[in-house]
């Protein structure tokens, strides 16, 4: 058997099993404020920051956020390696606008983490963000909501679909919508059944991880140019493996 020149596609494995609430939040606040020095319930972003991530859009709606009594003191805080997107155009784009409205003291880098550490920054989080223009999967919102945190989201990627209620879905387009969704779910106060229903949502990423690996079998086998509806996916899966930016298109 000959392997394809390129592959047919992606199937994205779900969250590990220690990505989960914590069994005392404020413990865990504790622990972050010592290992971190974050004090406050903070939004949060991991990932990448290749332009497609919109963290200009990003750090122009925490702005917005900056004067409003309710985050006084609140630090955005990126989690992940600048290093490697630093060839991009944005790159100097993001530097001049944390040099702008003093916004430079108050977004926190604190660089790559191991899960251990990660796990304990998305529990103390107040919201996962994820603003990006494009966003092919996003498992840092399945692992943000698996541990009990709610994930702002693109709204035409998979995760509304996907994390259902433990998601908020926003046009990363619109600045404004950002921020003020940023201040309501930043104002909203974790309790143990919200927590409870985010794990559920996230816990659901291990059927979209079976789904998705049988779209790409399915595409393999037939090819991506003969590929038509599938009745026994799910519609947010369903509608990702059609899409004509899903990874699974790469077939020539």
């Amino acid at each position: 058997m000959t392997a394809p020149a390129r592959p047919l596609g992606v199937a994205v494995i779900g969250a590990g099993v220690e990505f989960r609430p914590p069994p005392s939040r404020s413990a865990v606040e504790k622990e972050v404020s010592v290992r971190f020095g974050l004090d406050a319930r903070y939004p949060l972003y991991v990932g990448g920051f290749a332009p497609n991530q919109n963290i200009v859009g990003l750090l122009n709606a925490f702005g917005q956020l900056l004067s409003q009594p309710a985050f006084a003191g609140t630090p955005l805080v990126f989690v992940g390696k600048r290093e490697g997107d630093t060839v991009y155009d944005e790159a100097k784009e993001i530097d001049r606008r944390l040099e702008r409205d003093d916004l430079k003291s108050r977004v926190r880098f604190p660089g790559f983490e191991q899960d251990e550490a990660l796990v304990l920054l998305y529990q103390a989080a107040a919201a996962l963000l994820l603003p990006s223009f494009v966003e092919g999967f996003g498992l840092s919102a399945v692992e943000a909501a698996k541990c009990g945190t709610p994930a702002i989201v693109t709204r035409g990627s998979p995760l509304p679909g996907l994390l259902d209620d433990a998601a908020v879905s926003i046009e990363p387009q619109n600045t404004n919508e950002l921020a003020h969704t940023m201040a309501r779910v930043g104002a909203s106060s974790p309790t143990s059944s919200n927590s409870a229903g985010l794990t559920s949502a996230g816990s659901s990423a291990f059927r979209l991880c079976s789904e998705s690996t049988s779209c790409v079998i399915c595409v393999a086998a037939v090819g991506a140019r003969q590929f038509t509806r599938m009745p026994y996916f799910s519609p947010s899966i369903e509608r990702h493996c059609m899409s004509p930016t899903s990874a699974i298109f790469a077939a020539p």
